[in-house]
């Protein structure tokens, strides 16, 4: 299904679940992505979004590599490096397991943004949410420890989003986080 440039569809390899919304890069002028996915809340829908998310990447810089200069291959193409992966399945994590309790009937929602500066991605989940405010005050006080047990201290997840990108924000409630990660310049 198109609606003036988006397309819509449930083209899931494994249960038909996961909605997904692109809009096409011919309809952005050809140099940017956007895409909005609902997942259950599934541990295992995890490397699906991560595959989708380094999919896109990689298909922005092969599609229009004439016009960006980066050299091709996996997600270093777009000088993101690996912690911004890791960034995302830990935010995944947190939504799926913290936020919705694996609760299959609640939804996790990623929306990511890709351009040629940057990559922005949202995560919402149906939970209460945390005190996220706490929890920066605390990697505030702990992110340039030497102490090596600083893992034990502080949830490893969120230490790894807030040590690898670049922007991280939530909203109030703490049931949505907004990773940013801009690309290197070579």
């Amino acid at each position: 299904m198109e609606e003036s440039g988006i397309n819509i569809s449930n083209d899931t390899p494994d249960d038909g679940v996961i909605k997904t919304r692109t809009a096409s890069p011919e309809a952005l002028g050809k140099i940017e992505i956007t895409c909005v996915m609902d997942i259950p809340s599934k541990v295992e829908y995890i490397d699906i979004v991560r595959d989708r998310i380094v999919q896109a990447i990689n298909n922005v810089f092969d599609t229009f590599s004439a016009d960006i200069p980066v050299e091709g291959g996996f997600v270093g193409s777009f000088s993101f490096g690996y912690g911004t992966l890791l960034a995302v399945d830990e935010a995944l994590q947190n939504a799926i397991i913290h936020g919705n309790k694996e609760d299959p009937s609640k939804k996790v929602q990623i929306i990511y943004y890709l351009c040629p500066d940057y990559l922005e991605i949202t995560i919402r989940d149906e939970g209460e949410g945390f005190d996220w405010r706490a929890v920066v005050e605390e990697y505030n006080l702990l992110k340039d420890s030497k102490d090596p047990d600083v893992f034990m201290k502080f949830s490893r997840g969120l230490f790894l989003i807030l040590k690898t990108m670049d922007e991280v924000t939530f909203n109030d409630q703490g049931n949505e986080i907004t990773i940013l990660k801009y690309r290197k310049q070579e």
